[in-house]
């Protein structure tokens, strides 16, 4: 995988949201995540894609 890989942290900071609210993005079935055991990361590229896709359908 190329690209940065993102703590649960660090996309909250970059979002400007809590962590809580990625923590409950990670629930969702479309959200970008990659789970290591009990561990969470989150690519950056694919996130800020989510975003994009997120805006434009007005969510």
């Amino acid at each position: 995988m190329q690209g940065e890989v993102l703590t649960v942290k660090e996309a909250a900071e970059l979002l400007q949201v809590c962590d809580r609210t990625v923590y409950t993005w990670a629930h969702r079935q479309d959200f970008p995540v990659l789970r290591i055991g009990t561990v969470i990361r989150i690519p950056k590229n694919l996130l800020l894609a989510w975003v994009e896709n997120q805006a434009k359908k007005g969510v």
